[in-house]
């Protein structure tokens, strides 16, 4: 019996990607970063200002603390031992006497002596009382428009400028 000989050709899988896998996967990645990255930039600058809202009420009860003992309102220096009467919050929530690449707010507070604010903030409604504490953005935190210039007067009053108003900022 004669054999046939059967040649088998040798299948050879080829491993790896075509180009339209790869560009596929491109696509699908440039979606998701186009979809990610304006969402995670809006929760960095809600965490921010979470940050500038809370050193600007703990500024405030130092304040009423000091009040409480010497019957008037301090300047920045005299409760939180900077030089000057502003410093600068990083987005950690650590207040420092010099700028820096991570700082956020610059925190001043005003004595006013039962005067106004004028522009300074809007939201503070009543133009009598003593301090207003202000946090304006600086750095990374200066692209968020919604909120920029956050307030808190000795009144309780809150303020904040920006496109979301002040009653939405300091809600959020």
């Amino acid at each position: 019996m004669i054999g046939k000989i059967r040649s088998k050709k040798s299948r050879t899988r080829q491993r790896g990607f075509t180009l339209i896998e790869l560009m596929i996967v491109v696509v699908i990645v440039a979606i998701l970063a186009v979809i990610a990255l304006p969402n995670y930039t809006l929760f960095v600058y809600r965490a921010n200002r979470v940050a500038g809202k809370s050193e600007l009420l703990a500024l405030a009860q130092q304040q009423e603390s000091y009040f409480s003992d010497r019957k008037k309102y301090a300047s920045i220096a005299l409760i939180t031992n900077l030089p000057g009467n502003f410093g600068y919050l990083t987005s950690n929530g650590t207040l420092s006497a010099s700028a820096s690449a991570s700082s956020i707010y610059r925190v001043s507070a005003v004595p006013l002596t039962g005067g106004s604010v004028g522009n300074a903030c809007s939201g503070v409604g009543t133009p009598s009382f003593d301090y207003l504490l202000i946090a304006t953005p600086m750095n990374a935190q200066n692209g968020d428009s919604r909120c920029m210039t956050l307030c808190l007067a000795s009144t309780g009053d809150k303020g904040a400028t920006g496109t979301d108003g002040p009653q939405s900022c300091w809600q959020k």
